[in-house]
């Protein structure tokens, strides 16, 4: 009878899949790239201003344990500064996923969003820029 045992690691529904989750560098956005990753999946962390924070989840992210079947030899997650609202930076975004991952994008989580801090309530947001808001949000998943 054998004394080695095996423990046997959780299967990745995920894995070889490429997912981009904009405004991904904090907030919701971090959360879902951190559960996509989890599940296997290669991250690209998209942030528009804050480098620092989406390097931080980047770093969580590659920290996990290895997993051949995830990374072969690349990284789990890459750090893409994009504007979602210019699609030549969208673009840019997917070309760089492509590149750094070798595969296509399969997954696109569109968590980025816009807050104007002249209307911190919705309730003081006039129809007209919440209008503007939503627009920005359909337009980033066109």
């Amino acid at each position: 009878m054998s004394t080695h045992s095996s423990i046997s690691q959780p299967p990745l529904p995920l894995a070889g899949r490429v997912a981009i989750v904009t405004g991904s560098s904090r907030g919701i956005g971090r959360a879902i790239a951190i559960h996509l990753a989890e599940l296997g999946a290669r991250i690209v962390i998209n942030y528009t201003s804050k480098a620092a924070d989406a390097e931080r989840v980047a770093s969580e992210i590659n920290d996990f344990p290895v997993r051949e079947e995830i990374t072969g030899k690349g990284p789990r997650a890459i750090v893409v500064q994009a504007n979602v609202s210019e699609p030549s930076q969208v673009k840019s975004m997917f070309d760089a996923a492509e590149s750094a991952f070798e595969a296509p994008v399969h997954i696109l989580v569109n968590s980025a969003g816009i807050l104007d801090p002249k209307y911190p309530t919705i309730a003081d947001t006039s129809v007209e820029d919440f209008d503007h808001t939503f627009r920005y949000i359909l337009d980033t998943v066109r």
